[in-house]
């Protein structure tokens, strides 16, 4: 004789009453999510810690990369002023004077500036003055540059104080008054490596005094 198999006698409201229960507890969760969508304190403190880690490692390398930027600009400007100012002596037919300021009590040149000399002994400014970026120099250090000595006058920087400068000049034939027996060279460097025999990182300008051209050299 055949058993029926064990059924589960569930009758309709049941059914009902249980999927009902089964919904409401899923709202409830769903519920309780929307109501803690945030970050944890402990998750927040782990993001700012890892911040300030990234924040400690980049920023040594942005500054180090500015600063690079700031001598690559100096060193292309001054190279530039010294072209600009052989090529009009050329086209002009006058000497122009190229002046290098250093403050009345020494230190490292920070400034400077072309001018066009008259055959009538005066002078006019033939570019605008070029002040150096903070932290840049043009280094007075024998090791790194070699310019004529500074002159006994001093001048009146517009804006600015009373400095004392190094100058040499192109001739109306490209060629410079420096003397052809010497090399002639000058060195941007950061401020703070002013007294270390070899800077870091540096630009060295050395002028040919015999045709008045310049070579850039970077290590």
């Amino acid at each position: 004789m055949d058993t029926a198999p064990n059924t589960l006698n569930i009758s309709e409201s049941q059914y009902f009453r249980i999927a009902s229960n089964f919904f409401s507890i899923e709202r409830s969760s769903k519920n309780l999510r929307h109501k803690n969508p945030g970050f944890s304190l402990i998750e927040l403190l782990a993001v700012i810690a890892i911040i300030s880690i990234m924040m400690a490692l980049v920023t040594p390398a942005l500054l180090s990369l500015q600063e690079s930027t700031q001598l690559s600009r100096a060193g292309q400007t001054i190279t530039d002023t010294l072209a600009l100012a052989r090529q009009t002596a050329l086209s002009r037919n006058r000497n122009i004077a190229v002046r290098f300021f250093q403050p009345v009590n020494g230190g490292p040149y920070i400034a400077l500036q072309t001018f066009l000399l008259n055959d009538d002994g005066t002078e006019q400014p033939q570019g605008r003055l070029y002040r150096l970026p903070q932290q840049i120099i043009l280094s007075d250090s024998t090791n790194h540059s070699k310019l004529p000595q500074p002159s006994t006058n001093v001048f009146q920087l517009p804006g600015q104080e009373v400095m004392k400068y190094s100058e040499f000049y192109f001739r109306r034939n490209g060629r410079t008054n420096l003397d052809s027996s010497q090399y002639w060279f000058l060195s941007i460097i950061y401020e703070r490596e002013r007294t270390k025999d070899r800077p870091s990182n540096f630009i060295s300008l050395l002028i040919d005094p015999n045709n008045g051209t310049v070579k850039v050299s970077r290590p």
